[in-house]
């Protein structure tokens, strides 16, 4: 079965595509929602808190994630450190769901593919590729957060737009264009490929 890594800087429309692929029959591993997910995890939330301490502890006793996202997005060691717990217990949910599925081939979506060196764990990868002003435009609408808060967080992921040049597919999602007829030419590359 092919891995297929899917990634796009936030608000760039990652999450529609796998959508539409979900409907042509593919399994989608939404790494970005498992991450959030494994702060119930008990050992996590733990370490998580033991790190950043209670200023990110929330008043059920969980994670407060707009207060720890603050912090992180501030800083990147942070933001690294908050990745070397979170990530290991992601990687091993993912292998787990891999494990179940039956279809020609898999995705496994993240924002943070390659900032995380996560390149090499696919056959091909996918960059869904937006002009930053519609992702701004787009993340202010959905999430409500600063533009400043926008910037900085498109800053942390800016690593994406370098390796564009060696990826195997990239979606234009740029609102004037049409990804149905670029999704469904990627689906039948990779089928063709299997």
């Amino acid at each position: 079965m092919k891995t297929i890594g899917i990634t796009g800087i936030i608000g760039s429309g990652k999450t529609t595509v796998c959508h539409i692929f979900e409907h042509l029959g593919i399994p989608v591993y939404y790494s970005d929602e498992q991450a959030k997910q494994a702060y119930t995890n008990p050992q996590v939330l733990a370490r998580v808190q033991e790190v950043f301490g209670t200023a990110v502890t929330g008043a059920d006793g969980g994670i407060d994630k707009v207060r720890l996202a603050d912090i992180v997005f501030a800083d990147k060691q942070k933001l690294q450190h908050l990745n070397s717990i979170v990530h290991p217990w992601v990687k091993e949910h993912y292998l787990a769901w891999k494990q179940q599925q039956s279809a020609p081939y898999i995705l496994f979506e993240s924002a943070i593919i390659f900032e995380c060196g996560f390149e090499d764990w696919f056959d091909e990868i996918i960059v869904v590729n937006t002009p930053e002003q519609e992702i701004v435009e787009r993340v202010k609408v959905r999430s409500h957060i600063s533009q400043m808060e926008i910037k900085r967080r498109l800053d942390n992921q800016q690593i994406i737009r370098k390796h564009i040049p060696k990826v195997q597919f990239v979606i234009d999602n740029a609102e004037q264009t049409m990804v149905l007829p670029q999704i469904l030419a990627i689906d039948k590359i990779i089928r063709e490929e299997l």
